[in-house]
């Protein structure tokens, strides 16, 4: 994979990357190199499969979820009517 420095990234893709990166930073602390591979990661994850980079740092990390100002995805109520009739 070529260098992120070295590709012209538009300004959408520049927005998402520091997405990723903000949560990378946020998931690895002073580990710099492991944040901007995971930053990597989550970057080409969300371009190609549509998964955002607070979903899949909740997914390794699942007490994370707060910090990012995530709620967990509750599954739906089920709903019990009583047929009139």
């Amino acid at each position: 994979m070529k260098a992120l420095t070295e590709t012209n990234l538009s300004v959408s893709d520049w927005i998402q990357l520091s997405r990723c990166n903000r949560v990378a930073t946020t998931l690895f602390g002073r580990d710099r190199r492991a944040a901007d591979s995971w930053g990597q990661f989550a970057w080409a994850k969300w371009k190609l499969e549509g998964i955002e980079p607070e979903d899949l740092a909740c997914q390794r990390a699942p007490g994370l979820a707060k910090r990012l100002g995530r709620a967990p995805k509750a599954a739906k109520p089920t709903v019990f009517r009583r047929e009139m009739g």
